[in-house]
């Protein structure tokens, strides 16, 4: 493996009959490269007798998720560390191609009513994600823009905000805080919390077809599924 002009390569080797091999070398990049770049690479790969194909990190992360069936929870346990270790790592593509789902249950009325999504603070922050969706009863229910993300801790009933990204603004501030008074099943008080502020949680109905509800975030390509969007 190696890194050149920003793109990972891994050079994969195999066997296709006892007469004929196939080396194929796999440019992983976090965007999709150009044309120019593509083409300049895949010339290069044939005087060496190589294949050339690219593919990004989200490209990878989706098509494992592909290959897992919505009952295989251990499987998909492990994509969904995949997923967070290239969020982490920031590999995930940005800008507005992805839509970040957070399945929800009894909050949902909450989430909506005050236009946020929460979760605790250990897990990876989706800071580089526009969009945010929350899921529930097999359908995606809500889409919003994401404003501000803020992480707050409660210390003798007194609110500390640490913000993660955006501009927090005083009516953010407010609204976290009437969720936090307003939700009677969880004690948002007892631990801290990421929120999730977005300009309006939309209505829609973005339904799953296949069996099974989601176990897990997930990341929906728009560019598949809305036709002729410019995620650009």
């Amino acid at each position: 493996m190696s890194i050149r002009s920003g793109v990972t390569s891994i050079v994969l080797s195999g066997a296709r009959s006892d007469l004929d091999s196939l080396t194929v070398l796999l440019g992983l990049t976090k965007d999709p490269i150009g044309d120019s770049i593509r083409n300049e690479l895949t010339k290069k790969a044939a005087t060496r007798g190589i294949r050339f194909a690219t593919a990004t990190f989200s490209q990878i992360a989706e098509e494992l998720r592909g290959q897992c069936a919505d009952f295989d929870q251990e499987l998909l346990s492990i994509v969904g560390d995949y997923e967070e270790f290239i969020e982490t790592e920031t590999l995930l593509e940005v800008g507005n191609r992805w839509l970040v789902v957070f399945p929800c249950g009894v909050s949902i009325a909450e989430n909506k009513r005050f236009d946020l999504y929460y979760e605790p603070p250990s897990r990876p922050c989706k800071h580089s994600y526009r969009f945010i969706g929350v899921y529930d009863q097999k359908s995606v229910r809500y889409v919003g823009a994401v404003e501000a993300i803020a992480t707050v801790t409660f210390t003798n009933g007194k609110a500390s905000f640490v913000v993660e990204a955006g501009h927090l603004t005083d009516a953010h501030r407010t609204r976290i805080l009437g969720a936090v008074e307003e939700t009677p099943y969880y004690n948002l008080k007892g631990n801290p919390h990421r929120y999730y502020l977005v300009d309006s949680f939309v209505p829609t109905d973005a339904r799953k077809i296949s069996a099974g509800g989601i176990w897990g975030m997930r990341y929906l390509d728009l560019t598949k599924i809305i036709s002729g969007y410019n995620s650009r």
